[in-house]
């Protein structure tokens, strides 16, 4: 009750009070327009000062049509198994899926071995 009193009247402003900070509309288009160009999300997160899911959460919830189209898993996983047998480095390959090292040779290891 206390609070209420001390703000009654206050009006909520609309706009955030210092320039210093962007507001949340602006910095989330920019995100999105940023990965909507191809830019990894993890050199987007480190930009913005943010975390990779958050990132992802903004992508999700703003941009459902510009997110980029994913290959089906087993799609992915093919031809990740093909990068891997013509001699790219798996490094490569790692950064091209936004995956780990070892994420790759265990893509690699499983479909081999099917």
């Amino acid at each position: 009750m206390f609070i209420y009193r001390l703000y009654q009247g206050t009006e909520v402003p609309v706009i955030p009070c210092t320039s210093r900070v962007p507001s949340d509309d602006v910095r989330n288009a920019e995100i999105c327009c940023q990965y909507a160009n191809g830019k990894p999300i993890s050199d987007i997160a480190r930009a913005f000062g943010v975390s990779v899911q958050r990132i992802h959460q903004i992508i999700r919830k703003l941009s459902p049509i510009t997110a980029k189209p994913r290959l089906p898993m087993t799609e992915r996983n093919r031809v990740i198994r093909e990068r891997f047998k013509a001699g790219e480095a798996v490094s490569l390959i790692a950064a091209t899926f936004h995956l780990t090292e070892r994420r790759v040779y265990q893509i690699v290891n499983e479909t081999t071995h099917k």
